[in-house]
């Protein structure tokens, strides 16, 4: 990684985005940037707490204004920065974007466990809602102001999902995948963990003896090298779904791979294939019984209920299904 790259951190709500941000300033040197700390600078300027100035934000475009020229000054310099933002992909089109995409319920159970000061809920379900509520917030003002839509998977380089994986699995594959030349080229490159990608294949046609006998042939030391192909995947409502090459899936669930490069080719009404979208070809190709025949199979559970996701995907068709 060169010494002037610049990197921005965005993601959901309790994704761990300023974590993995304080973690990869550390481990690359590079300078920590984060939108509140630049907020807290204003407001002490202008002689506000940083809430007074988030609530005076709403009527005072001058606020993000200046927030913006300074990101972009800073932007500007030879030095290499980690952004920790929101918005900082959209100001510095140059850098290296990367999002942190976090289940919903995953990140609720966070915040909550956590317990800190600014954030009190009753429970985790509270939390996951409150913590919704918070980023539909900010969407509806990014977009509003910006026309900029802040849950485009297709406005960033990288997308790494931290519902399994902790956060210097993510740094790990933040530094990883920054060394890719066809990073933010084609087809979006995802990390993930195998544990949380549901299968839109049987596992009654995946070949238990070819598994064997690529455990015994080969050990995998990296998640990226020549002999793994990225997965491809779709997201569909905040969950991910493998479209093909099951037996490559099966053989990362066999070997218990912490984390895994793919490639989301659509996501939720996006066409994908023969005229269906992603949403249709998972409720067509899918179901929660399918999802449980590979956790009896290699001894796992996936992170979200297969019943949760697939009524989240359709109300009155995930029974039928099931």
């Amino acid at each position: 990684m060169q010494s002037n790259t610049k990197i921005t951190i965005s993601g959901f709500p309790g994704s761990g985005k300023t974590t993995v941000a304080k973690l990869l300033s550390e481990r690359t040197g590079f300078r920590y940037v984060s939108t509140g700390q630049l907020q807290r600078e204003i407001a002490a300027v202008r002689g506000m707490s940083t809430l007074e100035l988030n609530r005076a934000s709403e009527r005072d475009g001058t606020i993000d204004e200046e927030i913006d020229a300074r990101t972009l000054r800073i932007g500007r310099s030879d030095s290499g920065i980690v952004f920790d933002s929101r918005l900082a992909w959209r100001i510095l089109p140059r850098a290296i974007k990367v999002f942190i995409a976090c289940s919903p319920k995953i990140a609720g159970e966070r915040v909550q466990a956590a317990a800190r000061d600014d954030e009190k809920y009753a429970n985790s379900t509270e939390a996951a809602s409150q913590l919704r509520r918070r980023f539909d917030l900010e969407y509806s003002r990014f977009r509003s102001k910006y026309g900029a839509k802040l849950d485009n998977l297709r406005n960033f380089d990288l997308i790494v999902d931290s519902s399994i994986l902790p956060a210097d699995a993510v740094v790990d594959a933040i530094d990883l995948a920054t060394a890719d030349s066809d990073l933010g080229e084609g087809a979006l490159c995802v990390v993930l963990s195998p544990k949380q990608i549901f299968p839109l294949g049987s596992i009654r046609t995946v070949p238990m003896h070819a598994i064997r006998e690529y455990r015994a042939a080969r050990t995998i030391d990296q998640w990226k090298s020549d002999s793994i192909e990225p997965l491809k995947v779709i997201r569909v409502a905040e969950s991910w779904f493998a479209i093909e090459n099951h037996v490559h899936l099966a053989h990362m669930l066999d070997i218990d791979r912490l984390a895994i490069p793919c490639r989301c080719v659509g996501v939720d009404d996006d066409v994908i294939r023969h005229r269906l979208t992603a949403r249709q070809l998972v409720l067509d190709q899918g179901s929660a019984s399918l999802a449980y025949d590979w956790e009896d199979a290699f001894g796992y559970s996936l992170i979200e209920q297969p019943e949760e996701v697939y009524a989240r995907l359709n109300p009155g068709i995930s029974s039928l299904q099931a």
